[in-house]
């Protein structure tokens, strides 16, 4: 009955902290006046809700594109605890990356890790720093959390050092490469903007108190992370003692 107890709450832990990770995503779909979609944008249908990007190609057919946004794109830069730049597609767990004004914390999963796919981005921009992110992306915005889709010109921004930008401009940017690695302290810097890890698929507060039990695991030093974590129960096998 024990071993019962333990897979069951194992299970649920590990269930909670999924539901917590998912991200709020969009779907669009492009119509362009060529078949190789060039040419100019003759029609566009997004669709948001919460799920995963996987699968989803950003493959032209017949003058027809299906993308799909979600986190940050693959050429982004985070700092690293030494100073070094790294691009997001190159993030891995176990980095310490820069969360605040000489703040560090460790990389100990992605909810998003898809190299091979092209996104729709807001790029916020203010005179010293811009960051690409998805319109359901948190960043802090007039001293608290926002979307980026909220973001306008005039509004203040968090830079890395702790001090507020101007946001100088709001626009569209396309991108390649899916990513949104978390962090134990829930902050992320990205491109010299800080930002949370967390979308509008759970509240922020909410996300990260449920992922508790994952970042525990991850201070004891269980590898919480597989490439697979997009997908419930390779995960949930993880987490499960071997003994059991």
């Amino acid at each position: 009955l024990f071993k019962v107890i333990t897979i069951i709450m194992f299970k649920l832990v590990a269930l909670a902290a999924l539901v917590a990770c998912a991200n709020a995503i969009t779907v669009c779909t492009i119509n362009y006046a060529n078949t190789d979609c060039t040419g100019d944008e003759t029609g566009k249908t997004c669709a948001s809700g919460s799920g995963s990007c996987s699968g989803v190609s950003d493959t032209c057919i017949f003058g027809t594109r299906i993308t799909c946004a979600a986190c940050f794109p693959g050429d982004a830069k985070v700092t690293l605890e030494n100073g070094e730049s790294k691009a997001m597609s190159k993030v891995e767990v176990g980095d310490r990356v820069q969360v605040g004004d000489n703040k560090f914390s460790d990389v100990y999963m992605f909810s998003h890790n898809i190299p091979k796919s092209k996104a729709e981005f807001v790029e916020v921009v203010t005179e010293t720093a811009s960051v690409r992110l998805t319109d359901s992306h948190y960043l802090y915005v007039n001293g608290e959390l926002a979307t980026a889709a909220s973001v306008k010109v005039g509004d203040k921004v968090v830079l890395a050092n702790g001090t507020a930008s101007t946001v100088t401009g709001v626009k569209i940017a396309y991108a390649e490469g899916i990513y949104n690695p978390h962090t134990m302290h829930g902050d992320i810097v990205v491109d010299g903007i800080t930002t949370s890890t967390y979308t509008t698929a759970v509240h922020p507060t909410v996300a990260h108190a449920v992922l508790a039990p994952l970042r525990m695991l991850y201070s004891a030093g269980v590898n919480v992370y597989s490439s697979a974590a997009e997908k419930a129960m390779p995960l949930l096998n993880l987490l499960l003692p071997s003994a059991l």
